[in-house]
């Protein structure tokens, strides 16, 4: 089982409806963190190529020493949380496109064990 309290969060995409549980402590490599109860959560400060970086998420691994990370993000006309245990991305847009290799890292790393379904 995954204990959901000690894994940091990413939050996708940052509202203000965010900003009444959340408050900003700093600021590390384009995106602002917070601890809440020793637990990390992250968000970028904007959504564009400059921010969506492997270089910043290698930064941001570096600082906080990450080795799982729960992502959330909204998805229009859930009523619910939705487990996310496969992903097309159809948007057309993709940050890391052109990006990638870096840090001497493959430029296609292994993705087949990305997710874990969480009940």
């Amino acid at each position: 089982m995954v204990n959901l309290n000690r894994i940091p969060i990413y939050i996708c995409n940052f509202t203000n409806d965010w900003d009444k549980i959340i408050k900003p402590e700093g600021s590390i490599a384009s995106h602002v963190f917070s601890k809440k109860k020793k637990q990390i959560i992250l968000w970028p400060e904007k959504i564009d190529s400059a921010t969506i970086t492997p270089k910043n998420f290698i930064e941001l691994n570096k600082q906080f020493s990450i080795k799982e990370l729960l992502f959330i993000d909204r998805i229009i006309g859930a009523k619910k949380p939705v487990s996310i245990i496969n992903h097309v991305n159809r948007s057309g847009q993709n940050f890391l496109r052109g990006q990638t290799p870096t840090n001497n890292l493959p430029q296609f790393p292994d993705m087949s064990k990305i997710y874990n379904k969480i009940s």
